[in-house]
This record gives C-alpha cells, sequence and structure tokens, in this order.
C-alpha cells in the first residue's frame, strides 16, 4: 500500500493559500500544511515539511548525517530517474551518500 501523507494527494491538495489546482491562482511551488498535522510530526519531519511546503516544486535533498534521503513524490522522481534503490519504511524514501551528491545533482539539472 502507498503511504503518502493525506495532504499531498491529489484529491486534498492546496497551495499555502489554501487554493486547488482548479483555481486559476493556485501556486504549485507552495503547499498547505495543516497545522495540526504539523504538531504530529517527529522533529526532522517538522523540519523537511518547512522546507518542502514552500518549495513544492523543487526535488529536496534532506541531509542526515553524510546521507541524503529523498522522500514521498520526490522519491519516486529520484528512483526513476537516478536509479536510486528503495529504503525499506512505509513511506516512498530513497538515498545516498553525501560524496556522490555531485554525480545525482548533475543527472538531474
Amino acid at each position: 500500500m502507498e503511504y503518502r501523507p493525506w495532504w499531498i494527494k491529489k484529491e486534498h491538495l492546496k497551495d499555502a493559500k489554501g487554493r486547488r489546482p482548479n483555481n486559476p491562482d493556485y501556486d504549485d511551488t507552495t503547499l498547505f500544511m495543516p497545522v495540526q498535522e504539523m504538531q504530529r510530526l517527529s522533529g526532522s519531519m517538522k523540519q523537511y515539511w518547512e522546507i518542502k511546503k514552500d518549495n513544492f516544486d523543487k526535488i529536496l535533498f534532506f541531509k542526515i548525517g553524510k546521507f541524503y534521503e529523498i522522500f514521498y513524490d520526490d522519491a519516486i522522481i529520484c528512483h526513476r530517474l537516478l536509479d536510486l534503490a528503495w529504503m525499506s519504511g512505509r513511506k516512498p524514501l530513497v538515498g545516498f551518500m553525501e560524496r556522490a551528491l555531485d554525480k545525482y545533482v548533475q543527472t538531474l539539472v
């Protein structure tokens, strides 16, 4: 079963100002992040979503130690384009060691 937070699923998606994608003023670079959901997250996931909600249209490499982790839709894209292996867990997740950053960034750009 695919696990993605409900607020990024197509049927619930809103921009930072609460507009749906069918609104002509919809801003696909931002994401509405429900406050009650933010309060339930771990510290690192709060930090992730604080960045992602203002950069929803960008692939976010989230550094943890000497490793970059890529979550959810970004992970699906990077799995396909960079041939990164899926990591175990409930959420779509791929990653790589920091020494490989230049290689993967060049491929994406």
